[in-house]
Order: structure tokens, then sequence, then C-alpha cells
């Protein structure tokens, strides 16, 4: 398997298919362009930014995702195998805390 860490750019359709969904989701709450975006780029997460209630409505939506995969899933995404929606909302937190657009302070 090809080392990501090799690559100067790494685009969407070279993401793992674990992390699709949520990037795609993610994306799509600010109107960024997925397919164009760089994720090699350092800090990539702050070229866009959200509210407060979309940042809040986007850790529900991940939190319910990381809830309902599958246990082989989970294991893969976060090393998680409970069924709790409360490891799930502490994960997705740690995603947005990482990973997250910045606020926009609005």
């Amino acid at each position: 398997m090809e080392n990501l860490n090799d690559k100067k750019k790494l685009y969407y359709k070279d993401l793992p298919e674990s992390i699709k969904p949520i990037i795609k989701e993610m994306c799509k709450r600010v109107k960024a362009p997925y397919i164009k975006i760089n994720f090699k780029k350092t800090q990539w997460f702050l070229d866009y930014t959200w509210t407060k209630l979309k940042e809040d409505n986007f850790i529900e939506w991940l939190a319910d995702y990381f809830y309902n995969l599958p246990v082989s899933k989970k294991r893969e995404l976060y090393k998680d195998t409970s069924k709790t929606k409360k490891n799930a909302l502490k994960f997705a937190n740690v995603v947005v805390l990482n990973y997250g657009w910045k606020l926009n302070g609005k």
C-alpha cells in the first residue's frame, strides 16, 4: 500500500474510504469544494469558517454517524467498539477540535 505521507498533495479521491463521508459532510456545511482541497496542506481546516451553531450541529451529526457505525468500522476509525452515544460524542468533539473549520464568531 502506498504511504500517504510521501505525497505532496492529498485530495478527496485519495483519502481512505472510511473518512470520506465525514469530510464530505463537513465540507458541505460550509460549501467547501471537497474535491479540490489539498488535505496535505498544513492546517487545511483553517481555510473555511463556520458558526458555533453549525459546528455544534456537525458534532451531533458526527456523533450519530460514529454511534451507528458497525463495530468493525468503529475499530478502524477510532479504536472504540462500545456502542455508547457518550463515547461517540466524545470522539466527535475530539475530531472537530483537531480538524474542524475555524469559528467565524457569529
